[in-house]
Parts: C-alpha cells; structure tokens; sequence
C-alpha cells in the first residue's frame, strides 16, 4: 500500500514562516509520500503554547525555482480533536500491526506524531537535557535576517523555522564563540559551526545569558571550543597600525637619528684613541 498525506500552505509574498495565515495569497496543495520522510522532529516553542511538527524530506518539495526539504506544521498544545484513520482493518494490521490505530484522541501535538510514527517506522526525535536560561529547550537567535531558535538536541542542533537548518554533532569540527569580550555593552554573542567538510554555519544575536550553558552543552560531547574576542583583536590590530606607523615615521625622520648615534659612537671610539695617545705622551715626558 502507498502511504501519501496532503498538506496546503498559504504564500504571502512568498512562502511564509510558522505563524497565523492573513487569509492572502495564494493557497497550494501538495501531496507527499510517507516513505520520502527521513527525519521528524517535536519540539516545543518558547512561547509554551505551541510546537512545531518538523519533516525532514529526501526530495524536496518543489514550488517555482525554490525547493523546500522541510515541512513544519505548528500544532497548539491544547488543541484536542479526535483523528480516524481511514485505512481497511485488513491493510493496516498486514502493513502497520499494532502500531497503527483507527483512532486517536487527544492534543494535536501528541496524536499527529503518533500517526506519522506508526506509518512512517521511525522515531520522533524531541528536545533531551538542555536547559537555557530560562528554562527553554532552545536559545533564541538569527541566521542572517531570520530570526529563529536553535535547538541542541542529543546528537545534533536544529535551527528553526525559517531557513530550517539541522547540523549531527559528529559532523562537526569545532564551534567558536564570537564576541564574548567583558565589555558591558556586549550584551550578544555570536556561535560559529565549522563543519569537517568546510562549511560553516553562523547564528548571531545570542543572548549572553546563554554562553555557559551552551559551551556546557558542547563540552560534554567533546566537540573543540574556541573564544574570539572580535574587540580585542581590533584593539591589537589598531596598536600594530599604530605601531607600523610609527617605524615609518622612524624611518622617515630618524634615519638621521641612527646616523648621529653611528657617528657619536664613532667620535667616543676616537676620542678614547687620543687620550690614549695623549696618555703615553706624558708617561715618555715623565721618563725623560
């Protein structure tokens, strides 16, 4: 049996981010293969009334010149409706067994994991032991323009909604932290994700609040750290140009000050030659 699901999204001005439609722009339909799902994610946002149902697509989806190899459905926590699944008894117990039910009731944001679990044969994957600051699964921040929140689950990170980011942990090379200087008015950070293969993923904006406990985070999966503070950098590159500018003054103007010391150092040799001469000059008068 071919498992497909259909999904509609509302572009306004393009394809929109996770938030309540305005009921503008056009409405698409898209019609998905369960077996071209290849990751799932629940995770809750900061807002403790939502979460977000993230797909992770082989093929991605297509509208236009743009592909999209991420589904995220926003689903409220209380949200409670009761789901029937339309498949023949005979079907589903041959195909599903036990782990597909003809119905489930409850809030959206556990039932529609359930099903996609049942049907599509892997695990949800949920948000483990981080905690920020303020006790969230996740640490507000941006990549580029878009705002989002990262996520530091078990064995990865995952930046949502908007572009959908997922990074393994054993792919990573090592993280630096950027611009974590004492200054007061440093109020943000900003965390660097080298890759082995070279590519490098960059969420700014962090709150400082954040720093320890994701250097925690880090620490406890071995993964390299490195602190770069921008400020002092710039403070030690401001003296070198100070520096360099100050030999070519040297350089410009006291060229003549070497030649004077040449010169002196010259003039003190010759002058301790004659008082030498001088001195044996009064030693033969003496003896005479």
């Amino acid at each position: 049996v071919l498992m497909c699901f259909f999904f509609f999204f509302q572009a306004e001005d393009g394809i929109r981010d996770a938030q309540e439609s305005r009921g503008l722009g056009d409405v698409y339909k898209r019609q998905g293969k369960y077996n071209n799902i290849v990751r799932a994610f629940l995770l809750p946002r900061q807002d403790d009334v939502n979460f977000l149902f993230v797909l992770g697509l082989e093929k991605p989806v297509r509208q236009g010149q743009t592909t999209y190899p991420y589904i995220i459905m926003e689903l409220k926590k209380d949200d409670e409706e009761t789901v029937k699944v339309k498949v023949k008894p005979e079907e589903r117990q041959g195909q599903f067994g036990e782990e597909l039910q003809d119905e489930y009731v409850g809030p959206l944001c556990e039932t529609v994991p359930r099903i996609f679990k049942a049907i599509m044969g892997i695990n949800i994957i949920m948000p483990g032991t981080f905690k920020s600051s303020t006790e969230h699964a996740c640490v507000k921040c941006n990549v580029k323009a878009q705002e989002g929140s990262l996520y530091p689950l078990h064995k990865s990170l995952i930046f949502v909604t908007k572009p959908v980011v997922y990074i393994k942990i054993d792919d990573l090379q090592r993280v630096e932290f950027h611009r974590i200087g004492s200054a007061i008015q440093n109020k943000l950070f900003d965390l660097e994700l080298i890759l082995k293969n070279g590519v490098s993923h960059k969420f700014v904006g962090i709150d400082k609040k954040e720093q320890d406990c994701l250097m925690e985070y880090f620490k406890q999966r071995k993964v390299p750290l490195k602190q770069v503070d921008e400020s002092k950098a710039k403070m030690d590159y401001e003296e070198e140009e100070e520096e360099d500018e100050k030999v070519v003054q040297d350089e410009d103007l006291g060229t003549e000050s070497e030649d004077e010391d040449f010169v002196a150092e010259g003039m003190e040799d010759e002058s301790s030659s004659q008082d030498e001469n001088d001195l044996v000059e009064e030693e033969k008068v003496e003896n005479e």
